[in-house]
């Protein structure tokens, strides 16, 4: 998604700083994959391979990533 749409919707809300960026006491919902989906969205049905770490609510709550440890576990 262009950031300028992230921004947008952020502005719609009242919620600039909170949504939209990535920066300290701001929301975070996001994953951290090991291919680009843009490049082929296939990878996002393979996400044993493919995904790497997810964050939710600005916390790890799966990670495959050596240095990055889960906060809390969804499991």
């Amino acid at each position: 998604m262009p950031r300028c749409l992230l921004k947008l919707s952020a502005k719609v809300v009242d919620m600039v700083g909170k949504l939209g960026c990535i920066k300290s006491a701001a929301f975070a919902d996001f994953l951290l994959l090991g291919a680009n989906p843009l490049e082929d969205i296939g990878i996002m049905n393979k996400p044993h391979q493919y995904l790497k770490a997810v964050i939710k609510d600005g916390r790890c709550v799966k990670s495959k990533v050596k240095g990055l440890s889960v906060e809390i576990s969804l499991d």
